[in-house]
């Protein structure tokens, strides 16, 4: 019920768009503690984590890393799906696979820098978590 005696709804759809700013964020700390890469750190270290990462929207279709391009950091499926994709030397899209939450995209960056051998392609609406390796190093040396 709320405050004026009317009983409140909630939409599932729409519940985590109207949550507080600090709600998200907390979620999203949580959701970086339960990864194994990040199941080690205390929460101060969460709580710093958290404020360096991208969390961003892709559209079905829309390339969130291109193969071929050098690593620069790795992503999370926080929602939504990808595509793993390679291109053919004819120029044919196969898709090698598909990732689903809470699958991590590219952590291979963090160990060395050739380029990327496929390209992952939001297959559906999608947000993902991009670590860039210049944060991660940053965060490393404090």
């Amino acid at each position: 019920m709320s405050a004026t005696g009317e009983q409140t709804i909630v939409d599932p759809e729409w519940e985590n768009f109207f949550q507080e700013k600090g709600e998200r964020r907390r979620s999203l700390r949580h959701l970086l503690g339960e990864l194994p890469i990040f199941s080690l750190l205390r929460a101060d270290g969460l709580k710093l984590l958290a404020r360096i990462v991208h969390v961003r929207p892709f559209t079905t279709g829309e390339v969130v890393i291109r193969g071929g391009t050098k690593r620069s950091g790795f992503y999370v499926v926080r929602q939504g799906a990808v595509n793993v994709v390679r291109n053919d030397a004819d120029g044919t899209r196969q898709v090698l696979g598909t990732l689903y939450p809470p699958e991590l995209i590219g952590e291979f960056a963090l160990l060395d820098d050739h380029p990327r051998s496929t390209s992952i392609v939001a297959a559906e609406p999608s947000e993902l978590i991009g670590f860039f390796k210049p944060d991660l190093m940053e965060i490393m040396v404090t």
